[in-house]
């Protein structure tokens, strides 16, 4: 019985199922990707629920995107690639206490930016757009970025015409550092793993290595880049998608997907190029 209270002790204090709603973001570009153009990647980590690959044509650009449902007939937004060949990634920002996040304003931003840019330049333009706390990363041919949206305009931009950008679910400005208010040991366990394998001296790559990147376990079920889960129903990695954007304006899209919640180790994978696409 001692023995059981200290682990669950431990546990506690190691952050082991420190959030519910996590990803692992990282992109390349230019010369840090075998042929240029540029490499984007997110893996998604919630509690086991129900997922689907959808092409949306509804006005404005088309796009392919990853969606979940968070709540009984609710699909969210989880990512996706437009027609134009932009993409644009999600991450939450779990470092906020719940309470607080209450109390903050929300938008749909991957939507609406699928829809209305074209560009990485486009979509970062419209700032009036950053408003939920959250992290974005965002790619197209030419540049790669992540955004640190603290609050309606209230943002820290990071871009690359070459190299590499990585990103988990704390803030890494030291302008946002009050809202790392709550312990995210997965979060930062993450980061400095994804950092040790994408990074300027381990390149260029190529949509191969991206796909290896995701699968790594180096960090046990629960703080790896790819979460296993050491329950079946704590925080784990349901979704990869990948998505390689070449210089000629085409990109080839990679997922790796739960469908249902109880699929733990079934997972589907598909991939398809922007003609096979749109």
């Amino acid at each position: 019985m001692l023995n059981r209270i200290l682990i669950l002790l431990m546990a506690g204090c190691l952050g082991i199922s420190s959030s519910t709603l996590a990803c692992t973001l990282f992109a390349a570009t230019g010369d840090s990707v075998v042929g240029g153009g540029s490499l984007i990647c997110k893996t998604r980590d919630s509690k086991p629920e129900s997922q689907m690959l959808k092409i949306v044509r509804e006005g404005g650009n088309a796009f392919y995107g990853l969606y979940a449902m968070t709540a009984p007939n609710k699909w969210s937004l989880k990512g996706g690639v437009n027609s134009k060949g932009l993409v644009v990634l999600s991450a939450t920002a779990s470092s906020i206490d719940k309470a607080q996040k209450q109390n903050m304003a929300t938008k749909a931003y991957i939507k609406v930016t699928l829809k209305s840019c074209n560009s990485v330049a486009e979509a970062l333009s419209n700032k009036a757009n950053f408003v939920s706390p959250q992290f974005l990363m965002l790619a197209d041919k030419n540049e790669i970025a992540y955004v640190e949206v603290a609050g309606p305009g209230n943002i820290k931009v990071e871009r690359r015409v070459k190299g590499c950008l990585t990103h988990t679910n704390h803030y890494l400005a030291g302008e946002f550092s009050s809202l790392n208010g709550k312990s995210v040991a997965s979060s930062h366990t993450r980061y400095d793993r994804i950092n040790k394998l994408v990074n300027a001296g381990n390149g260029p790559f190529r949509l191969e290595d991206f796909i290896r990147i995701s699968q790594d376990q180096n960090d046990g079920p629960d703080n790896s880049i790819w979460r296993i889960g050491s329950t079946p129903t704590i925080s784990q990695t349901l979704a990869v998608f990948a998505v390689q954007l070449l210089q000629n304006g085409s990109f080839k899209v990679w997922v790796k997907y739960r469908p249902e919640p109880n699929m733990r180790g079934q997972e589907k994978i598909v991939s398809y190029s922007s003609s096979e696409l749109f």
